[in-house]
């Protein structure tokens, strides 16, 4: 996946883990490469997990008005168990 999200225009290439068209949750994997831009979107009937297992991102949270409200660096999770597999 990563080397698909390299050569993507977008810099970003997704996986969808769901099972059906009748499941609507946001089960999807996505390899994000640095400098890749994800649009400000919306889930209105569903929630968005993110969990990075590699590197780092910042998350922001805007208004119905597009003002920024929060924003977050989320850094990978188990760093010890995935240099691991890594090396």
């Amino acid at each position: 996946m990563l080397d698909q999200a390299k050569n993507n225009p977008r810099l970003r290439q997704a996986l969808d883990l769901r099972t059906s068209s009748d499941d609507q949750s946001q089960r999807i994997l996505n390899a994000l490469i640095p400098d890749t831009e994800v649009p400000v979107h919306r889930h209105p009937s569903s929630a968005e997990t993110v969990i990075v297992l590699y590197g780092c991102i910042d998350e922001m949270y805007y208004d119905e008005n597009g003002n920024e409200i929060e924003h977050f660096m989320l850094e990978m999770v188990f760093k010890l168990l995935l240099a691991s597999f890594i090396q």
